[in-house]
């Protein structure tokens, strides 16, 4: 989280004057909490709703709802409401891997998801990043890992995380 408060420093400066301190504080670790979470769970999610759509199609119609549901909230923070109101990293970051996931899963389900996308930025980097995953992803946990880590440095996250190791005893 220091990398992104670094790195958002003056953005943050010029939203807290759009909202109390008290607020603040609770969203700069949303902001950040929810990018992170975004950036490593939905690599393996699009790998998963491949899978769930190609082996069980009677769950199609229960996957295909929650992915409507899915969508509307990421059109949402297309909005310029929300542009305004969130550092440009984390309204960059985010969209872009809104776009990328629903590009993929768009191309491997033939429905529809990405057309609010097509008079935006987010198409243009979101399109490469949506190739070359496609292209890359091997469908294991190193696989995950590694588009994990291509998605941060295509959006200039590479210091908001780290690997840690997964010890049993």
């Amino acid at each position: 989280m220091a990398s992104f408060l670094m790195e958002t420093e003056e953005e943050i400066r010029r939203l807290s004057y759009f909202f109390p301190r008290e607020q603040m504080k609770v969203l700069l670790p949303l902001w950040y909490e929810g990018v992170v979470y975004q950036l490593t769970t939905m690599p393996p999610e699009i790998m998963t709703n491949k899978w769930i759509y190609d082996s069980f199609p009677e769950l199609r119609p229960a996957m295909l709802k929650s992915l409507a549901k899915q969508r509307v909230t990421a059109i949402h923070a297309l909005s310029p409401e929300v542009r305004k109101i969130t550092p440009s990293i984390i309204y960059n970051a985010s969209n872009i891997m809104n776009y990328v996931y629903f590009k993929i899963l768009e191309d491997h389900l033939h429905f529809d998801y990405v057309s609010p996308y097509h008079k935006t930025a987010f198409i243009y980097e979101g399109s490469s990043l949506a190739k070359l995953t496609e292209r890359l992803h091997e469908n294991s946990h190193e696989g995950d890992r590694t588009i994990i880590d291509l998605w941060s440095v295509h959006l200039n996250l590479v210091n908001w995380y780290e690997w840690r190791s997964f010890d049993v005893a």
